[in-house]
């Protein structure tokens, strides 16, 4: 009976036509001019959504922001879903973030996640936006280039170890490495580096105290707070050794001095560490007894010969007419 009416169970974004006309008792009046109208609609689709990994936090985790859509009425919160790529099940935000932006949290280490957005007012709910994906964080990646050298500044066996640090979406807090005899089954871990200063992401470190001419295996893992990454390729290297064997003896008549004599020359065998003499023995052919050449070749001591690597001798005091090997 007023001037004013509410029209309900209409749809939302629809254009209607309304037309009035007044009832008495006499009949109905003629209807009013007519006119269009539209009734509001919910928020439009969420754009520009953004997922990064959080990086600051060694809980898996992603951080996810959009623009806000356009919307006739205020809009009130939005509805965050993610799910692992692939799945059918999305799981939502709660509670409703009222801003753009949300966090993503208790995900799964190294996971691909699939997110999308809506916005919703008290006309509705908005379209869904596109859906986005993006891995979370994850261990470091694995260690490469690793390599392995022989150290021969020092008495005791040791081999220097060095690698490339790998990616990271943390910092690295310390390496892990194990060592063992090549072969063998069991694993030797070399103590944790601190983490503290200085420099924890040293990429280098030395294994002491091994065994003599002995082949050893190593791997490298780099470590993040949010755990350890993949073992790097096995690599092996023998530690350092004793001289190889001497090669290429030759043996011949001195003609140049009345006392018999031979020369003896080699060729300077691979040694891990620096050859201080060689020892040149001989004795006639068919004899059991073998003599020492009496000056001790490349000692370093003031009287006897200067030269280290000097791969030749003389033997002297010979008998003539016989066979020395």
């Amino acid at each position: 009976t007023g001037t004013t009416t509410t029209l309900t169970g209409l749809s939302s974004s629809t254009s209607y036509y309304v037309w009035v006309a007044a009832l008495s008792s006499d009949g109905r009046g003629t209807y009013s001019t007519r006119s269009s109208v539209s009734t509001l609609a919910p928020p439009s689709k969420v754009t520009g959504l953004s997922i990064t990994a959080d990086v600051t936090n060694s809980q898996p985790s992603l951080n996810a922001s959009w623009t806000a859509p356009q919307s006739d009425r205020t809009i009130q919160y939005y509805q965050v879903d993610y799910r692992i790529s692939g799945s059918t099940i999305w799981n939502r935000v709660s509670p409703n973030p009222t801003t753009t932006s949300t966090t993503l949290e208790n995900l799964q280490l190294g996971t691909t996640y699939e997110v999308r957005v809506r916005a919703v007012s008290d006309v509705g709910n908005g379209t869904w936006s596109d859906t986005s994906s993006r891995t979370t964080v994850d261990v470091p990646d694995q260690v490469t280039a690793v390599t392995l050298t022989r150290t021969v500044t020092t008495n005791q066996p040791s081999l220097n170890v060095s690698w490339t640090a790998p990616q990271s979406d943390r910092t690295i807090q310390y390496y892990q490495v194990d060592y063992r005899v090549s072969g063998s089954t069991t694993w030797s871990t070399v103590s944790p580096w601190s983490r503290v200063s200085p420099n924890p992401t040293t990429t280098s470190t030395t294994l002491e105290n091994l065994q003599l001419g002995t082949t050893y295996e190593v791997r490298v893992r780099a470590v993040s707070d949010v755990g350890s990454g993949p073992w790097s390729n096995t690599l092996s290297r023998t530690a350092v050794d004793i001289p190889d064997q001497v090669t290429a003896v030759t043996l011949t008549r001195t003609v140049t001095t009345n006392q018999p004599s031979l020369n003896v020359s080699w060729t300077a065998p691979q040694s891990g560490r620096t050859i201080q003499y060689y020892q040149v023995d001989y004795r006639v052919s068919g004899s059991t007894t073998w003599s020492r050449v009496s000056i001790q070749l490349h000692w370093r001591t003031s009287n006897l010969e200067p030269n280290p690597t000097t791969t030749s001798t003389t033997l002297e005091n010979l008998h003539l007419v016989l066979n020395y090997l």
